[in-house]
């Protein structure tokens, strides 16, 4: 042991001091590097087998002392050792880096049998293929997507893909003569396929000779404009950004990867919504965006693709509990609907699962609550994840926390409630105005000192008639039952939470709100409006905005509220529809009363 001791303080042969190290070529610079790190490694090796030694041996009294001198000697050494080893790993890296942005090929391999590499080439060969693809088409492989087989191989194509295609190619100017880089951030609620927008952009890219970075959670590949490759050894990956200037799309796991930040780069990030790091991000810049989750036509496509993998029927009724997530089909999750709606005890419980997943930082998201975006991407809210849910939520809350339930809705407007309070009142609404009976209406008046006139309207609602739900694709083929209370399907319809078709052909829209204001979408409502007149008459359109009371005396809720348009709208779709006035109903506690205790009527 001490010969061993005296043999480190001399040095031991066949090892450089780290300021003799040679800076020449940086290959063998490298494995001289290496190799200084492998003899480190070794003498450290054999400092902690002294070390161990001295340990067993200083149960021998007559020889503590000089053992625990010889051991506080040792762990000097060793600590000597790892700060040498922490230095040349360091200048290893340095080298590897500068070696690797001026030429990545040392540092790129085509591994055999990679089931991901097998499909990004699958996919560069279809996007050369020359075929022009369009929303709602399936695009078949004979590998698996992203290399993983529970994914299957098929990829379909939504309209949102082809939507988030042109804003991406806004966000950067693609069609100006000066592109922009920056970042952009595509999220959404967990499940709905965010990798598969990523097939797809890739799909669009590799169809011209665009050179594309390519990262997988911890995995990083490289596109130069004819093949594939993976990044070996992670340290050069980095600095190759540093001078690379073509696309880095990079989709991450929780806990998988880390994204680089590269101005110089057209940079999309896919995060799921708890990444860590997300507000970091969005302070550098980004844009973002959120992809919606399915439509019922789109699930419908998608559980028919899986063919055998499924099971049709099961997988219908996962979605009508859980929403439209394909993931969900595939993986099927282990807590019931029932189970999951049993963590909300209260009003306060569910605000919180409200807030944690819409809020700034998107927090961790319960499978409950979805993340609807409006129609430009660009804002969330949250939601139940099913109309079954949200439904099961309210019925719950009305037997557990009534009290609190109705001090939220109507009474604590400004008291950071708003999510969770916002679901339930819609629910509330939706129950009230299933039952039918006379409503006051406030006729919002034109202009800003235009309040407009009170009127009484009568719901006539058909007891006999079924509670009907109405997809949004369907419009142009749906006869709607007179006086027949209708509600949307769709987390995300636009311009309305439901409908009815009066026997006096006028059409009531009703829109459910807390806010005090709603801008209206003038082309959507025009898009819906001219649909459902393909198979209804009517000659009125009355958009009804169902409100709390509290918001009666609000100046906003005392005139029309204000249509809006996309930037892109032409001229004549920015003209105003004909026939469509605004009114104002307003909920009070009085009028929901009858509910409690009535839950077990709910629709379900």
């Amino acid at each position: 042991m001490r010969e061993y001791a005296e043999h480190r303080r001399k040095g031991v042969p066949g090892r450089m001091p780290m300021s003799m190290i040679r800076r020449g070529g940086d290959r063998e610079e490298m494995i001289s590097l290496e190799a200084q790190i492998a003899r480190v490694e070794e003498e450290i090796d054999q400092v902690n087998r002294q070390i161990r030694e001295v340990e067993k041996q200083v149960l021998n009294r007559d020889m503590e002392e000089q053992l625990q001198k010889e051991e506080e000697q040792l762990r000097k050494e060793e600590e000597q050792l790892r700060k040498e080893e922490e230095q040349l790993r360091d200048l290893l890296i340095e080298v590897k880096r500068a070696q690797g942005s001026k030429n990545p090929q040392g540092f790129l391999s085509k591994p055999e049998g990679d089931m991901l590499l097998s499909f990004l080439n699958e996919l560069c060969k279809v996007a050369r293929a020359g075929k022009t693809y369009s929303a709602q088409e399936i695009v078949s492989f004979s590998t698996f997507l992203g290399g993983n087989e529970i994914f299957g191989n098929q990829l379909f194509l939504r309209d949102c893909y082809f939507e988030m295609k042109q804003l991406i190619a806004e966000y950067f100017r693609l069609d100006t003569e000066k592109p922009k880089n920056g970042q952009v951030i595509l999220t959404g609620s967990p499940g709905i396929g965010k990798s598969c927008f990523a097939y797809f952009f890739l799909l669009q890219l590799l169809g011209s000779d665009e050179e594309v970075v390519y990262q997988v959670g911890a995995e990083y590949w490289y596109f130069d404009g004819a093949e594939w490759s993976r990044f070996r050894d992670v340290t050069v990956f980095a600095p190759f950004l540093i001078t690379f200037r073509g696309w880095y799309i990079c989709d991450l796991y929780e806990g998988q990867g880390n994204y680089v930040l590269e101005d110089s780069l057209r940079t999309i990030i896919l995060a799921p919504p708890k990444l860590r790091g997300f507000k970091d991000i969005l302070n550098n810049g980004a844009g973002r965006y959120f992809l919606p989750t399915w439509t019922d036509e789109e699930m419908s496509i998608f559980i028919k693709m899986q063919g055998g993998r499924v099971n049709e029927e099961e997988a219908k009724n996962v979605v009508e509990d859980w929403g439209n997530v394909p993931r969900n089909v595939i993986m099927r999750p282990l807590e019931t609907l029932e189970q999951a709606i049993q963590t909300i005890t209260s009003m306060s419980s569910l605000n919180k699962k409200m807030i944690a997943a819409g809020n700034e930082d998107l927090g961790s998201p319960s499978r409950l609550i979805h993340l609807v975006p409006s129609s430009d991407y660009t804002t969330i809210s949250a939601r139940a994840c099913s109309q079954k849910a949200a439904e099961k939520i309210f019925a719950r809350l009305v037997r557990k926390d009534w009290d609190a339930l109705i001090r939220m809705v109507f009474i604590c407007s400004d008291s950071g409630w708003d999510w969770g309070a916002g679901l339930v009142f819609e629910c509330l609404a939706h129950e009230v105005l299933k039952k039918g009976g006379r409503y006051r209406l406030r006729s919002l008046g034109s202009g800003e000192d235009d309040e407009g006139a009170r009127e009484v309207i009568s719901l006539d609602v058909k007891k006999s008639q079924a509670y009907f739900e109405v997809s949004r694709t369907g419009l142009k083929e749906w006869k709607i039952m007179e006086n027949t209370y209708c509600k949307p399907k769709a987390l995300n319809f636009p311009c309305m939470s439901a409908l009815l078709l009066s026997d006096q052909e006028v059409l009531y829209m009703f829109q459910m709100t807390r806010t005090e204001q709603y801008p209206i979408k003038l082309g959507p409502l025009r898009e819906m409006l001219t649909a459902l007149r393909a198979k209804n008459k009517f000659e009125r359109v009355c958009l009804v905005f169902v409100l709390p009371a509290e918001l009666e005396r609000k100046a906003s809720w005392r005139r029309a509220q204000v249509f809006t348009n996309d930037k892109t709208a032409s001229e004549m779709e920015k003209q105003p529809v004909e026939n469509v006035t605004q009114h104002a109903m307003f909920l009070s506690m009085e009028d929901v009363a009858w509910l409690k205790g009535a839950e077990k009527g709910f629709s379900s």
